[in-house]
């Protein structure tokens, strides 16, 4: 009996961590004065209108802000807040399956680490295709589970639903897919499930989510699966072995810092005791899960480049098999240690201003630059438009266009990307155009070299001066403001005249 107890109030202070770390969360996102990141801009620019697809992303993160700001409100804690509610579903379904797969201890240590985890903790006060993907990623897997466990048929269409809907998060719910067949292929038993009506019938749900996805990219030239290869910079791989080795090294690194180090360490003994493990078939089942991810995005970083969370499905059976690895083979302690690390990561996170820049602001970079200055900008150039009637504010970069979108989203200004070479480098080079609006001044927010550039494409134009808070924001770069008249087009042949 009290063993009994004793577990019961293990798993009481374990949900309490839990509840506090959701509370703490929501309350830190309308408490702090953490301005939206560019991306997180542009999703609530494209939110304005539904569709089945937008430029580099699938629609699902765009869906979730518009209903997000339906019914909350649109200043930036109501476009984030379903980030940490999609963690908390997603750490609850991390410890079922843990607990399918062993036993409730291993269960909610697995909810405890994943979501105390550093890169969780970071994810949740953004909003972000992370949140969405991770949690139909989980969905997935928990219904391989039961299917793992012999579970009826059924449990085939939340594996496909899960598929479809996290394709429409982002296109890295592929890995599920490459990792299934290894699975299919290394577990014997799990072989003659691909002939069951039910892995058809999954199958059809997943295909059938996301074709509306595939069809969009197939009328608009597949044009967010080419920007999302583009991203992966594959165009410009050149092996240069440090660098590589180097590129590749930092992605591993930082794989430590997502899953917070005690976590890594369980999770690479795991991996070092391969031979023993992988005769389990649980152990086998979640390494399919884990390994493809990460092997094929360190070979990414090792050919061209590669981003820390491009791997982030992995994190759920590595979560998963770190706690089994913690609470079978290691003392409490060192559980409560990976827990207090991470929730002391986030604290300084979360309330670096106080607890860290004070004493490390010169040698520990701001971790919310980002999230700086963008007020700012929108405020000056804001002011600098009153100098004229109804202006056309014009802006070289995607980040100063989502940007001031947003800032000035009560006062509707018209926003256009000035593009010369008519690239489709965004969707707002696509989506504007200078052209439609021939008679109204042009505030120009571009960079000293574009104003150079840009005056042989009006009739008139301003004397351009700084733009002094633009190096208050991440862009770190110098902008211009420079009025122009008359916009003449930009094939320089066939300019209109004067």
């Amino acid at each position: 009996m009290k063993n009994e107890n004793n577990k019961f109030n293990f798993q009481i202070f374990g949900v309490i961590i839990i509840v506090f770390i959701i509370i703490w969360r929501v309350i830190f996102l309308f408490s702090s004065n953490f301005e939206l990141v560019f991306d997180e801009a542009q999703y609530w620019v494209w939110s304005s209108s539904f569709e089945f697809g937008y430029f580099s992303k699938p629609p699902l993160i765009v869906w979730i802000i518009s209903a997000s700001t339906s019914a909350c409100g649109s200043v930036e804690a109501c476009v984030r807040l379903a980030a940490p509610f999609f963690h908390l579903c997603t750490a609850l379904v991390v410890g079922a399956i843990a607990g399918r797969l062993w036993d409730r201890k291993i269960a909610l240590v697995s909810a405890l680490l994943y979501f105390s985890a550093p890169g969780v903790s970071f994810s949740s006060i953004l909003i972000t295709t992370d949140a969405p993907l991770l949690l139909f990623w989980a969905m997935a897997l928990y219904g391989l589970v039961r299917m793992h466990q012999g579970g009826t048929q059924a449990w085939w269409l939340l594996v496909g639903c899960s598929i479809g809907a996290g394709l429409l998060a982002k296109y890295a719910m592929g890995y599920f897919v490459l990792s299934l067949g290894i699975y299919l292929v290394a577990c014997r038993g799990a072989r003659k499930m691909v002939l069951s009506l039910g892995f058809l019938a999954g199958c059809l749900v997943a295909a059938g989510l996301f074709l509306p996805n595939l069809l969009w990219n197939l009328q608009n030239d597949f044009i967010t699966i080419g920007h999302t290869a583009y991203v992966s910079d594959w165009h410009n791989i050149v092996v240069d072995l440090g660098k590589s080795v180097a590129r590749a090294v930092t992605f591993i690194g930082t794989q430590f810092g997502l899953a917070g180090p005690v976590a890594g360490i369980a999770f690479c003994f795991v991996l070092l005791r391969l031979r023993r493990f992988a005769n389990d078939p649980n152990t086998l089942l979640l390494l399919c899960f884990a390994l493809p991810p990460l092997v094929l995005i360190i070979i990414q970083a090792f050919l061209a480049k590669a981003y820390g969370g491009w791997a982030a499905p992995a994190l759920v059976s590595a979560i998963v098999l770190a706690a089994w690895c913690l609470a079978t083979f290691a003392r409490p302690a060192w559980t409560v240690l990976a827990v207090v690390l991470n929730l002391v990561f986030a604290a300084g996170l979360y309330h670096y201003e106080h607890l860290l820049a004070p004493t490390t602001s010169g040698w520990i970079a701001d971790p919310h630059a980002r999230m700086r200055g963008w007020s700012n900008l929108a405020e000056e150039v804001a002011a600098s438009a009153r100098a004229n009637k109804n202006p056309v504010i014009v802006v070289g970069e995607r980040k100063v266009f989502s940007e001031l979108s947003y800032y000035l989203r009560d006062q509707k200004p018209t926003i256009v990307k000035w593009n010369p070479f008519t690239e489709r480098r965004d969707s707002f080079d696509i989506s504007t155009n200078i052209a439609d609006f021939p008679n109204r001044p042009y505030l120009m927010i571009v960079s000293p070299e574009t104003t150079v550039f840009a005056r042989k494409f009006f009739c008139r134009h301003s004397r351009p001066v700084p733009v002094k808070s633009a190096r208050g924001t991440i862009l770190r770069v110098r902008l211009q403001a420079m009025w122009a008249w008359k916009f003449r087009g930009y094939d320089l042949k066939n300019q209109t005249p004067c």
